[in-house]
């Protein structure tokens, strides 16, 4: 388990890292790398008890990752279901074609 702030942190530290910083840099992505398909994974195959246990063991960037995955696999979901929002066409483009109906007409 990392701190709360593992790559906050890190990003903070690499200007006074000197000659480590690149190597410091390097661990910071490598290690999100590492993480992230089960970070992924998890947010859209576990069930909310499950959820938030595993949260727990993240940093808040990775929470934020995990939440981000959550809410666009929901919203993926009532899409599919065609309850999300219906999608219509934009004013301006409407406006655009009255437009161009008016100058042919």
């Amino acid at each position: 388990m990392f701190s709360p702030h593992f790559y906050e942190f890190g990003q903070h530290l690499l200007p006074l890292a000197g000659p480590e910083a690149p190597i410091l840099g390097t661990l910071l992505v490598e290690t999100l790398r590492e993480r992230l398909r089960s970070i992924m994974d998890t947010s859209l195959n576990s069930l909310e008890d499950e959820a938030s246990s595993h949260t727990t063991k993240l940093d808040e960037l990775e929470r934020s990752l995990f939440r981000t995955g959550r809410k666009t696999f929901h919203d993926h979901r009532l899409w599919l279901s065609r309850r999300a929002h219906i999608v219509t066409t934009s004013p301006m483009v409407e406006q655009h074609n009255k437009r161009k109906f008016s100058e042919i007409s």
